[in-house]
């Protein structure tokens, strides 16, 4: 397949990107048995199963979940162990540029990239998307508390991977040109930095974990009502297929997926998270920003 813009309109295009993201899963998946770690699927990946017990047709990614428990383990392996070619983790402790919240697992002999990030250095395969799910707690004005501080580390987040690569303001408004500028001291001396801020959302986002909260969220996502759900939800875990192999999902998933949808089994196509993503799957993403000079257009 040549270089292209991700249409899921068009089936010859989705065929293969849903078999690289297949491909992941089930590495994912081997990768999770052989250190005995739990995962299921969420949003958009959750309701394929159950709805089409595959992918949504105009999907473009699988996102999964673990229990805080889980996620942290997955962390300390990453930063032990290295996976053959050509998988790699992703996260801001392996990529200063990498400016997420979660974890990814990509492909490194892929492209997926938007322009706008042409110009970050961090690892740009084809990926999955890996969530923790945290305790939140039950008091709402602990909860908006923990949400707005969230929110401040993912600022600051996004202002280190900037600086990390060499961005500074282009392209902010003039708000966040100054939040940057403030910043830049800080970001000079090393007392701000990717890798510190990326520590920080987590140690806030798991600060309830050990207390017997009624729920649980994707907080380090987005700290949206949304995206937060009774624990009850998580409390077991089975299988269901998905596409040719069958993929871990939550016994409760009729209750996520009426929070999150509403009328989930009738289907409705939402704007992907990713929706001005260049994929490619037969071109390494530095192989493919050279060639398209995308550098210079940004």
């Amino acid at each position: 397949m040549n270089q292209y813009i991700y249409n899921p309109e068009i089936e010859d295009q989705r065929k293969p990107l849903f078999n690289v993201l297949l491909d992941l899963l089930d590495t994912f998946k081997d990768f999770c048995d052989r250190h005995d770690l739990t995962y299921f699927a969420v949003g958009g990946t959750l309701l394929g199963a159950v709805r089409h017990s595959g992918f949504i047709p105009w999907d473009d990614d699988i996102d999964l979940g673990m229990m805080r428990k889980d996620y942290d383990r997955l962390l300390e392996l990453i930063e032990t162990e290295t996976l053959p070619n050509p998988y790699r983790f992703l996260t801001p402790l392996t990529d200063p540029g990498y400016a997420r919240g979660q974890i990814r697992l990509t492909n490194v002999n892929t492209t997926a990239i938007s322009a706008k990030t042409a110009r970050y250095n961090f690892n740009k395969g084809i990926f999955i998307d890996i969530f923790p799910v945290d305790s939140v707690p039950d008091d709402e004005k602990k909860l908006f508390v923990l949400k707005k501080k969230l929110i401040a580390y993912s600022y600051l987040n996004a202002i280190c991977s900037r600086y990390s690569c060499k961005v500074g303001t282009i392209g902010l408004s003039r708000f966040k040109c100054g939040l940057y500028r403030l910043c830049l001291p800080l970001l000079k001396s090393g007392v701000l930095s990717t890798e510190k801020v990326f520590r920080a959302l987590n140690k806030t986002a798991s600060r309830y974990q050990n207390e017997p909260t009624k729920r649980v969220g994707q907080v380090t996502f987005l700290a949206e009502d949304r995206f937060i759900f009774d624990r009850e939800i998580f409390s077991k875990i089975e299988t269901h297929r998905f596409e040719s192999t069958e993929i871990s999902i939550p016994s409760g998933y009729d209750a996520f997926l009426t929070h999150q949808y509403g009328d989930y089994m009738k289907p409705s196509k939402q704007a992907s998270y990713h929706g001005d993503t260049i994929f490619d799957v037969n071109t390494p993403y530095p192989e493919y920003i050279r060639k398209h000079k995308l550098l210079k257009r940004v």
